[in-house]
């Protein structure tokens, strides 16, 4: 499966304050990453964003909802510099906290963008045979993911969270074609390729099929 997808040009600029207050955090603590923790991790729940480690292109993915392959342009510096970033909102409206960050990137680290198209491979995310082995949660959702090498970790989150983090790690769309609703825990670890080549384990593809009873599957264009 090709599909035509969403490329954001990213550059380090000087860039006008295009959106209102009402889109900024109330709060926001811009840090350097903690060297001491081996991953990253993010943690939103309404009126908050908490993020440890993450580089500013991880942060133009998450605020425009865009995966790494997505995102062209950046400065080398985007993508190896780490930041711990906690930021509250005057509202607990889940869906401006997105806005906010952008608003975030063009104030702090004046960011400028623009769109553009590409066309590339994608994976399906779809049920296994055998049927899904996932944890429901039940109750006001607290959005957590934790990743590092080898490991991904979804804390009260969808199948459709699940799919842009699996992006992450095979650098491809992964488009959520499973059906399934609702919030779960997550947690999928493998071999990554920074382990040792003689480590016991299954690869990603076959961590996702065992442990959460998925696939990724190619697909032809229709």
């Amino acid at each position: 499966m090709r599909l035509a997808w969403k490329c954001l040009i990213a550059a380090a600029a000087t860039a006008a304050a295009l959106l209102g207050q009402a889109d900024s955090f109330e709060v926001a603590s811009v840090k350097p990453g903690d060297p001491s923790f081996n991953g990253m991790s993010m943690r939103s729940s309404p009126g908050r964003v908490s993020l440890t480690n993450v580089t500013v292109k991880f942060l133009i993915g998450y605020a425009w909802k865009l995966q790494r392959f997505q995102i062209e342009g950046a400065p080398g510096w985007a993508d190896s510099q780490l930041f711990t970033i906690d930021a509250e909102a005057p509202d607990d409206d889940f869906e401006r906290r997105f806005v906010r960050m952008r608003h975030l990137l063009e104030e702090r680290f004046a960011l400028k963008t623009h769109e553009a198209t590409r066309v590339m491979p994608a994976y399906a995310l779809v049920i296994a045979k055998g049927g899904p082995k996932l944890m429901r949660v039940e109750g006001p959702a607290t959005e957590g993911i934790t990743t590092g090498p080898g490991l991904v970790k979804v804390d009260d989150g969808t199948v459709g969270m699940l799919a842009e983090n699996l992006a992450r790690q095979i650098g491809r769309p992964v488009i959520d074609r499973t059906g399934i609703e609702g919030a779960f825990n997550m947690g999928l670890k493998w071999i990554s390729n920074t382990e040792a080549a003689d480590a016991n384990g299954p690869s990603l593809f076959t961590a996702i099929q065992e442990q959460l009873g998925l696939k990724l599957a190619r697909r032809k264009r229709r």
